[in-house]
């Protein structure tokens, strides 16, 4: 239909300039089907979740994996956070389709807070396989923390309830304003001196943007994480699916350039879930690919992995392991740069909007 109308235009308009009716129709036009393409490529979303959710499933196999079970209990409570993040889009979405605010992301408190509910698993799960790399590269018994599902659990559930409890007490403070409640009320935001109020308008806050950066740092980190696991243990297959999340990170990529347009860009918008899409098939075909080379060598290294990642047997060594679940050093280090790069960002907001 799009095209039909758009060919009538352009041939009605030979031979003479074109008029500022047939240039705005044409606009218009354009901007249907980009739109159209937004639609059609948000279909994506709903279309990765499965990968996503089988993918983190067999990351739980850690005798075929040798996967570090808090980052087999970080996976699943990713499928879980993004199990709720839909429905929590779709009813905001309904909600502000008759308002001035029309998108989910232009609510600064829910978007704050689904971008905790992702980035906390995500650091459970670098920070247990960081423990788990540093153990053994140097010879020593993995911790606690990393041979056992309950730290990540509870560190889970624990920070799953204090976002419940912040997300209703946002809610219950916005009253019929909810929409435009700043996330943490603003009291995280940082002076901005050589910035204009309208500079920030409908752009991502400072407490936003943190959990934002905090991914991205983590993610860089299990990478990593991933690359020393894969040569410490002389499993091939860690380090292939450290490669095949490279559509991820330009999923995160085109994140930030969508923040810093304020999320007006709709090409970015577009690129998006289809990055994501590819992300989660490209991870879930290297965990497969995992899944086979291991298949064939769990018999001969049973005793190995037990040693590694079976839980103690006598609770004298439950107590003598005091290691806690995060690195305190490198959650701070995170939490500081992460806070570095979000001002950052709402410095270069004004540049690219």
């Amino acid at each position: 239909m799009y095209k039909v109308s758009s060919s009538l235009i352009a041939f009605s308009s030979l031979g003479r300039p074109a008029s500022a009716a047939s240039t705005l129709a044409t606009a218009q036009l354009s901007s249907a089907d980009t739109t159209t393409r937004l639609m059609s490529s948000s279909k994506l979303y709903p279309a990765s979740i499965a990968p996503i959710a089988l993918q983190n499933f067999l990351w739980t196999r850690t005798s075929l994996t040798v996967c570090p079970r808090g980052v087999a209990v970080g996976s699943i409570a990713q499928t879980l956070s993004i199990l709720l993040a839909v429905p929590l889009v779709a009813v905001t979405q309904s909600k502000l389709a008759d308002g001035p605010m029309r998108s989910f992301i232009s609510v600064d408190w829910l978007h704050g807070i689904e971008q905790l509910l992702m980035a906390i698993p995500n650091h459970v799960m670098v920070s247990s396989f960081r423990q788990a790399v540093a153990a053994h590269e140097n010879g020593k018994p993995l911790p606690q923390s990393t041979k056992r599902y309950a730290p990540a659990s509870k560190a889970i559930v624990w920070s799953y309830l204090a976002i419940a409890v912040a997300g209703f007490i946002h809610w219950v403070c916005g009253g019929d304003n909810w929409p435009s409640l700043r996330f943490m009320g603003g009291a995280l935001d940082p002076p901005t001196p050589f910035l204009k109020a309208s500079d920030l308008t409908g752009a991502p806050s400072f407490a936003v943007w943190l959990p934002h950066w905090t991914m991205f740092i983590d993610f860089a980190n299990l990478l990593h994480a991933m690359t020393r696991w894969s040569k410490s243990l002389g499993i091939s297959g860690w380090k292939t699916l450290a490669y095949l999340h490279s559509p991820w990170a330009l999923a995160n990529v085109a994140v930030f350039l969508g923040h810093l347009h304020k999320d007006q860009n709709l090409m970015l918008k577009s690129l998006h879930p289809v990055f994501i899409f590819l992300g989660s098939v490209s991870t879930l075909i290297g965990t497969i690919m995992l899944l086979q080379e291991r298949k064939g060598k769990v018999k001969e290294d049973t005793t190995l992995v037990k040693s590694m990642l079976g839980a103690p047997t006598n609770r004298t060594e439950l107590r003598s392991d005091r290691s806690g679940l995060f690195d305190r050093r490198y959650t701070l280090n995170c939490i500081l740069l992460a806070a570095l790069l979000s001002y950052a960002s709402l410095h270069l907001t004004p540049m690219f909007s």
